[in-house]
C-alpha cells in the first residue's frame, strides 16, 4: 500500500487526546459463550485483572439479536494501563487516558492480534476501527477549517454540533465536532470542544492477519490526515507540532 504523501507531525504539545481505541468485529465457529474464556487463557499472564461489563447481565440471545448490542463487549480485562475488552464477536483495546503515543500503543495492538490469531478464534473480520477523541477547552470552530452557514451567514453558535462521514485513503472516517461539551476526568469536569474520528474499513478483510500491521498503520495514517487537514495552519501553531 502506498499511503498519501503529507507533511504530517510527528507530535503536537498539548497533546489533545483524551481516548484512543482499535476494535475488531469479527465472528466465528466457536460457541458465544466459550469465546471469553479462549481469549482470555491466551491474554492472562499479561491482563490479570478481569471485570464484568454490565451488559453480562443481559440474556445472551438478547445480545445476539439486537444489531446495538451483538458488537459490544462484555469483559474487560486491564494490566493497570491499558484495556482489552472482549465480547463475542468483537475484541477492543484501549490506550491509557494520557495517550503514550503511536509507538507503544500500536505494539500493544499488533501483539494482540497476534494472540487472536494464535489460537485460531476468528473465521472471518468484517470490520476493524482505529477511533481518537480530542478534547480542546475553547470553540474550536476558531481554528478549524470547517463551519455551519444559515441564511449565508456562519453560525457562531456555542453549541454547534457536526458530524460527517469522509473518504481518507482506503478508510472511511466519521468525523465529529461539537463545541460545548462537558467531559469529567478522575471527578474534575471540563467544558469545551471535541474533535472525534472513527476510521474505519468494512471490506477487503479476508486477509487481514497476514497483513494487519500495514492496514492498521494506514488506518492511523487515515486518522492523523484527516485530524491535521481539519485545521488552520494558524490554530495548529498553538499546538507546537514537531516534524
Amino acid at each position: 500500500m502506498q499511503f498519501e504523501k503529507m507533511n504530517l507531525p510527528t507530535k503536537i504539545d498539548p497533546c489533545p487526546i483524551i481516548d484512543a481505541i482499535f476494535e475488531v468485529r469479527f465472528t466465528s465457529k466457536m460457541p458465544s459463550s466459550a469465546i471469553f474464556g479462549v481469549i482470555y487463557g491466551q491474554l492472562s499472564s499479561k491482563y490479570p485483572d478481569v471485570h464484568k461489563l454490565p451488559l453480562s447481565q443481559m440474556p445472551e440471545q438478547l445480545r445476539e439479536t439486537d444489531p446495538n448490542l451483538m458488537y459490544k463487549p462484555i469483559y474487560k480485562i486491564t494490566d493497570g494501563q491499558f484495556i482489552v475488552q472482549i465480547g463475542p464477536k468483537v475484541i477492543t483495546i484501549s490506550s491509557p487516558p494520557e495517550y503514550i503515543g503511536w509507538k507503544e500503543y500500536s505494539t500493544r495492538i499488533y501483539n494482540c492480534l497476534k494472540s487472536l490469531q494464535q489460537i485460531n478464534v476468528v473465521d472471518k473480520v468484517i470490520r476493524i476501527g482505529l477511533r481518537y477523541m480530542n478534547f480542546f477547552d475553547y470553540n474550536i470552530f476558531d481554528d478549524i477549517k470547517m463551519g455551519v452557514m444559515f441564511d449565508s451567514k456562519p453560525i457562531t453558535s456555542d453549541n454547534t454540533q457536526i458530524r460527517t462521514e469522509l473518504k481518507e485513503l482506503s478508510f472511511n472516517c466519521t468525523l465529529q465536532v461539537a463545541n460545548k461539551v462537558e467531559i469529567s476526568k478522575e471527578n474534575i469536569k471540563r467544558n469545551g470542544s471535541i474533535i472525534d474520528i472513527d476510521t474505519f474499513r468494512s471490506e477487503r478483510l479476508g486477509k487481514f492477519f497476514s497483513q494487519y500491521k500495514e492496514i492498521i498503520e494506514e488506518a492511523h495514517i487515515a486518522e492523523k490526515t484527516t485530524f491535521f487537514r481539519l485545521f488552520t495552519e494558524e490554530g495548529i501553531q498553538k499546538y507546537n507540532p514537531q516534524y
